[in-house]
């Protein structure tokens, strides 16, 4: 009874550290793709410039 209670612990304990991990991943995961996703987002902004109204000079620059 007393093998049958430690093993049932252990796989417990194997359980939540494996379910930690996954949860790490996970958010991992998801703050990877947000911060893709703002830098795909910053580099439109930024660049932008280059293709208003279909003319691919800096509108900044001496004609």
């Amino acid at each position: 009874l007393l093998y049958e209670r430690c093993g049932r612990l252990l796989h417990a304990e194997r359980n939540r550290r494996l379910f930690g991990r996954l949860k790490q991943q996970k958010t991992a995961e998801t703050e990877k793709i947000s911060l893709s996703r703002a830098l795909h987002d910053a580099k439109h902004v930024s660049f932008g410039w280059k293709y208003m109204s279909g003319v691919h000079a800096n509108p900044l620059s001496p004609a």
